[in-house]
């Protein structure tokens, strides 16, 4: 199982209180980490850590050369003007790959250009990339979003505006999954299909929320954030 994404000994204080002391953790291919704690016990502060928006003052964060990562936070505010079709178009994961090999298809006759071919090729193969609309497709579905496709993003509510946020982070089927209470807005349909899409994904998943069933059924590790202090157990929340 490869490492995706490790940290080290992360220290984060705000205004002399410490939020994180020491705390480390690793995240691998389909590994699915849970984050727990009260409110305030710094998990949203660990995630902002993690993904680069917010810089430790102590510790390191290792992310894997080339890792794509998809986040949900918790307030995401979509760019105006911007249809949820257009937002879709943009998160393709794929869509750099198929114009690399098709510029590359005009020029087969060389074999090194074939060679290069044959491996984007392979890697869109294995990836199902072909097919990845229909996967795109069935997830703005399942969070009733498809009707929604020529509104501007902006204008939708609340609710729609975050399931929309889960929809984009998904879809980009990025190597590392990283989403803040990923359950909100969600009617228990919509969460029971969150369940099995996560425990199909092949990447990494770091996630928190408050549904204990949720996280019973989602996470195979957890995280217990105290005092600044990290305990690991196995399993969700229960555990």
């Amino acid at each position: 199982m490869p490492t995706l994404l490790a940290a080290d000994a992360l220290t984060v204080t705000f205004a002399e209180q410490v939020v994180l002391s020491g705390v480390s953790l690793t995240v691998g291919s389909g590994e699915r980490m849970a984050l727990l704690g009260r409110n305030g016990a710094g998990k949203t502060t660990l995630l902002r850590v993690l993904t680069g928006e917010l810089l430790p003052e102590e510790g390191t964060v290792w992310r894997a050369p080339g890792l794509r990562v998809g986040v949900l936070e918790q307030h995401q505010v979509h760019p105006p003007g911007l249809t949820v079709r257009q937002l879709l178009d943009a998160a393709h994961p794929y869509r750099e790959l198929e114009t690399e090999r098709l510029t590359l298809e005009a020029n087969l006759g060389d074999p090194e250009t074939l060679a290069v071919w044959a491996a984007l090729q392979a890697r869109l193969e294995d990836a199902e990339a072909y097919t990845w609309p229909a996967r795109a497709a069935r997830v703005l579905g399942m969070l009733d979003l498809t009707h929604f496709l020529d509104r501007e993003a902006a204008t939708l509510s609340g609710g729609e505006r975050t399931r929309l946020a889960l929809a984009l982070a998904l879809v980009r089927e990025p190597d590392l999954l990283i989403l803040d209470e990923p359950t909100n807005h969600l009617d228990i349909r919509m969460r029971e299909w969150l369940e099995e899409w996560l425990r199909g994904f092949r990447g990494g998943v770091l996630l928190t929320s408050h549904d204990r069933e949720f996280l019973d059924a989602a996470a195979t590790r957890s995280l217990w954030l105290e005092n600044g202090e990290a305990t690991a157990y196995p399993g969700g929340y229960s555990r």
